[in-house]
């Protein structure tokens, strides 16, 4: 017996770990909420998920129109399982679902930015890093798993990044299958001399690899960050969907230029040097004919500070601007080839005292607004700046109870589900 007595040790402090587990659920019932429309078309709400936190409850609360789901009422073995998985809320729901549909083939692919999936293929790329300490250099190669859905068959390769020596470090930024060829487009750091002002300038490139042939067909540089002169910075940026496993044959870079002011007329050290303006710019590039087109937009392209923010959302780039007063929204419509009219919000209009919580899909924006007594989910149509939906989150309960609970509950975030 004494040879056990470590293993009936272990398993009775699992059994009263669980137990208090349960038993903590059973004496500290946490209320349920609900997403519940004060005017508009509750179906327009239908994929929102309100996240935040509850008070004494462990890990995130989430809301929707069917009520609320808190992560400390899952089992303990799904807490601790994703306890170490920093993903956000859609993204969790995204692998799990690709996890379920394909288990054998998901199995250590966590990286969603990696995927691409259509109704014939599930693509996964990854980038394996070697460090070479006799060159003090590194060693890149795309990892690449293709699974035909029909057949079930996987093909795994590996391809060497061409001059990859000329690289500190690279992110894979998106992936796309055109006419059979996937479509990997990176960020390269170049192993260049650190600059004062800046760090390491990066390469944008666009590699074109045959799955069939296993070898990369093409490696273009769709861009580059770089001084023009002195005072003059150009930096250039993949502007990612904000729907992720988007399938598309365009992909819009943009151009960011920093003008940068001497001050007190002194040598080229960080703190001599400030921000005067900063320029946008925007192109489109179309991966099946390697065409790139200028955009123009936005309309005003200078501002005094880097404080706007950019979006490609389905057909349309979204430039949301933001003052003490209120937002604004410009737009450009991909397909028309034009500015769209612009939408201009007041936080006092809304409710709220600063910019709210914001996302964004194809044909609407959402606001979280934080207001005096709770937190409401505001719906705006893109094409028009119509509101189409108002709610908030309600529970049951006298109007005392109700304002105690609402109280403790602090939403910090709406999620896109669709």
């Amino acid at each position: 017996m004494k040879r056990y007595w470590k293993s009936v040790v272990l398993i009775a402090l699992i059994v009263i770990s669980l137990g208090s587990f349960y038993i903590e659920s059973l004496l500290n019932p946490l209320p349920s909420f609900k997403l519940v429309k004060s005017e508009g078309d509750e179906k327009q709400a239908a994929d929102i998920v309100m996240q935040g936190r509850f008070e004494y409850a462990n890990g995130d609360v989430r809301v929707d129109q069917a009520g609320s789901s808190y992560d400390s009422e899952k089992s303990l073995l799904w807490q601790l399982a994703e306890s170490h998985r920093y993903y956000d809320y859609k993204t969790k729901i995204q692998l799990n679902r690709l996890q379920q549909e394909h288990g054998s083939f998901m199995r250590g692919k966590e990286n969603l930015i990696g995927f691409y999936e259509d109704k014939q293929v599930l693509v996964y790329v990854d980038l394996e890093s070697t460090y070479n300490q006799l060159n003090r250099n590194n060693k890149f190669d795309f990892q690449v798993s293709v699974l035909d859905k029909s057949s079930s068959k996987v093909s795994d390769f590996e391809i060497s990044v061409p001059n990859d020596t000329n690289y500190l470090w690279m992110n894979i930024q998106n992936v796309q299958m055109v006419d059979k060829q996937l479509k990997l487009l990176t960020r390269n750091a170049k192993r260049t001399a650190v600059q004062p002002k800046s760090g390491n300038l990066s390469e944008t490139h666009i590699y074109s690899i045959d799955p069939a042939a296993k070898k990369i067909l093409q490696d273009d540089m769709a861009g580059e960050d770089q001084y023009v002169d002195e005072t003059t910075f150009e930096e250039f940026f993949l502007l990612h969907d904000v729907q992720a496993l988007t399938s598309s044959e365009r992909v819009i870079y943009q151009h960011k230029t920093t003008h940068l002011q001497k001050l007190n007329g002194k040598s080229n050290v960080d703190s001599s040097y400030s921000v005067s303006s900063v320029d946008y710019s925007f192109s489109s590039y179309n991966l099946r004919t390697g065409k790139e087109e200028m955009i123009p937009f936005p309309i005003n392209s200078s501002t005094p500070q880097d404080t706007d923010s950019y979006y490609v959302s389905g057909e349309r780039i979204l430039k949301l601007s933001a003052d003490k007063a209120g937002m604004t929204i410009e737009k450009y419509n991909l397909s028309d080839r034009k500015s769209e009219p612009a939408i201009t919000l007041a936080y006092s209009d809304l409710g709220s005292a600063s910019l709210p919580r914001t996302s964004f899909d194809d044909r609407n924006m959402y606001l979280l607004v934080h207001t005096d007594k709770r937190s409401e989910v505001i719906i705006i149509d893109l094409a028009n700046g119509q509101t189409v939906y108002k709610g908030a989150a309600v529970v049951e309960g006298s109007a005392a109870e109700q304002e105690a609970q609402l109280n403790k509950l602090n939403l910090q975030n709406i999620v896109l589900m669709k």
